[in-house]
């Protein structure tokens, strides 16, 4: 299997085996450039047959959030002091 490979290694792995790479870039939480899923998975195919490879794009903008806190004080009298003098 050429999974956890980068897909450099991997497509030159599978060339050099007899097989076609194909490449698929998926929105993933692992490094770019990282084989994140095979299919078929490794000792399955036949030789000159084609081997997809799922391989990171880094992870979706789209589903990427971001949270920003605010916290807001009140204006009101904090701060202030009275003295009252007898």
């Amino acid at each position: 299997s050429e999974v956890g490979n980068t897909v450099d290694q991997a497509t030159s792995d599978l060339a050099a085996a007899g097989f076609k790479p194909a490449v698929s870039r998926v929105p993933s939480d692992q490094p770019v450039d990282t084989v994140v899923a095979q299919n078929p998975s490794g000792g399955q195919a036949r030789k000159g047959s084609t081997v997809r490879l799922n391989v990171s794009q880094g992870p979706s903008t789209a589903t990427t959030t971001q949270s920003t806190t605010t916290t807001t004080v009140p204006a009101s009298t904090t701060g202030t002091t009275t003295t009252t003098t007898p």
